[in-house]
């Protein structure tokens, strides 16, 4: 092959993972609603307001998870600007872009880093993620504050 079909084959490779991964996403955040409200039923139920505030832990959870999802998603998506550089430079020039090296698995070479952590939950464009997360941790605490006051 040669390295056009494998750099518009990689390209598509890495499209293909972003979806994913938003799809992955967005599951992320149903299941955070679904655990949350169940949490919470059950301790309406039973009239414990302790096991509400263990909502605020699962919600935490699920946050974080979503967050190491974000994480590997701009690694795959700089991969793919860098692959859409090169080819934008091979349109400009006509020249073979030197140095690519063919490998979706290069997308996904960064390692989760906590450091990193709140430049993608501050993001001003993630800011929905950050704002979902924190609605829900507040509805919960406020369901388990109202359960335990009644």
């Amino acid at each position: 092959m040669d390295w056009q079909s494998l750099i518009f084959r990689e390209y598509d490779l890495l499209q293909r993972a972003i979806d994913k991964l938003d799809g992955q996403r967005f599951q992320i955040r149903g299941w955070a609603i679904t655990v949350a409200g169940v949490v919470f039923t059950v301790s309406l139920s039973v009239k414990q307001p302790l096991i509400a505030f263990l909502g605020v832990a699962t919600t935490s959870f699920f946050a974080f998870l979503e967050v190491v999802y974000m994480q590997m998603e701009v690694d795959v998506i700089r991969r793919s600007n860098a692959l859409e550089d090169l080819i934008k430079e091979h349109r400009r020039t006509g020249n073979e872009p030197p140095g690519y090296v063919f490998g979706v698995s290069q997308a996904f070479a960064g390692t989760f880093s906590f450091r990193s952590m709140p430049d993608m939950i501050f993001s001003k464009d993630r800011m929905h993620v950050g704002a979902f997360y924190a609605a829900l941790l507040f509805a919960t605490l406020a369901g388990g504050i109202g359960l335990a006051v009644h």
